[in-house]
């Protein structure tokens, strides 16, 4: 049986979305479970759960949560569950012909609750919308800066529904831009976040000896997941992101630490491997994560931030990097993200992004050309 320590035998609702006081469409929760067996863990803790079957042999659940492991040999469901994964999920034990052994639900409490973006303005254009968005912030999005507000547009295919999904792309600009790109498409979601810090799409530090957890990647988060719980056309197995530059450091660090999320990465010109950024930009860097010899906290107390965004060690350790697909392209004389971003060993792993991308087997298309930057 499950262990009863993670166990409630009580029917409860999952939580609904929040009213996000603007007009855009907003997609129906999903109905309570009315099972007899239901697990409940918090956003951000780990569930560990074994389950004993009436017969020998393998095991499988599914449909099981983006980002949960299961163990089909000891019947074992291992899941961590992000700020984003609140929610109800109705899971079957099924064995090796397919026969469904038992039922479980499994809720996600919503403990995590960063505020919702406001819509400031809505343009309608021939075939989509576009959603300029003031994104409040609170500790959790901005740490020391709670309050701040930044901006981003969305846009929306007029025609999306429950019926008619599309794919959702997430774009991230690069370095110092000022004007945010608005343009959309009748044939998918696009999402626009900002970094007006150039923070490289990670975060900052919560002060002069502070960790610097991944603030400005949890606001990227936020607002997809604002999207799909608000857009019933939105996709959400068919979410990408896409960038260059700094833009696409920060698509590998989105695609490749939260790849649950993400079903392809496409980065362009991006750094791979934090501490082998060019002497100026660690400078940079520093003054957001402190020195690479400082070692800060990441936020999750288990690795220091540039440890983490060295991506040869993701791909190792990561279990949301084993599944993702990325496309990658260089230029061998570019002075500002340099070749050695994906052809120079990693201080921490000795492998270079390319080598680990083989050694790991990780789906990836790499192109490389005699440019510069761009």
């Amino acid at each position: 049986m499950w262990p009863t320590v993670l166990l409630l035998l009580a029917c409860t609702a999952a939580p609904e979305p929040s009213d996000t006081g603007d007009d855009a469409p907003i997609a129906d929760p999903i109905p309570p479970w009315q099972g007899p067996l239901m697990l409940i863990v918090n956003e951000g803790d780990t569930l560990t759960a074994s389950w004993t079957p009436p017969a020998p042999g393998p095991v499988a659940l599914h449909p099981i949560p983006p980002g949960a492991q299961w163990d089909a040999t000891t019947a074992t469901l291992t899941f961590t569950p992000d700020f984003t994964q609140f929610g109800q999920w109705e899971l079957d034990f099924t064995d090796v012909e397919g026969n469904v052994l038992d039922h479980i639900a499994l809720n996600v409490v919503d403990t995590i609750t960063p505020p919702a973006p406001t819509i400031t303005r809505t343009e309608v254009e021939t075939d989509f919308e576009r959603y300029f968005l003031d994104q409040q912030t609170d500790a959790f999005l901005a740490g020391p800066q709670a309050g701040r507000v930044y901006p981003a547009v969305v846009t929306a295919p007029i025609d999306a529904d429950i019926e008619t999904r599309y794919a959702v792309r997430i774009w991230l600009h690069g370095y110092d831009t000022t004007e945010l790109p608005t343009a959309g498409w009748s044939g998918e979601f696009r999402i626009v976040p900002s970094d007006p810090d150039n923070t490289y799409w990670w975060g900052f530090s919560d002060g002069a000896d502070g960790p610097a957890p991944p603030y400005t990647q949890r606001r990227v988060l936020a607002l997809l997941e604002w999207v799909l719980r608000t857009f019933p056309g939105a996709d959400p197995t068919r979410v990408y992101v896409q960038g260059e530059s700094m833009g696409g450091t920060g698509a590998l660090l989105t695609g490749l630490l939260h790849g649950r999320h993400i079903a392809y990465t496409d980065a362009r010109i991006g750094q791979t491997i934090a501490a082998n950024h060019r002497p100026s930009r660690i400078d940079q860097l520093t003054w957001h994560w402190g020195a690479p010899s400082e070692a800060r906290d990441d936020g999750t107390g288990t690795l220091d931030v540039w440890t983490r965004q060295d991506l040869t060690r993701a791909l190792a350790e990561e279990p949301d990097a084993a599944d993702q697909f990325v496309f990658l392209k260089h230029g061998k004389d570019d002075p500002t993200i340099h070749f050695g971003a994906v052809t120079q060993p990693s201080p921490l792993t000795g492998l270079s992004f390319y080598e680990a991308l083989q050694e790991h087997h990780i789906g990836h298309l790499a192109v490389w050309d005699e440019g510069g930057h761009g």
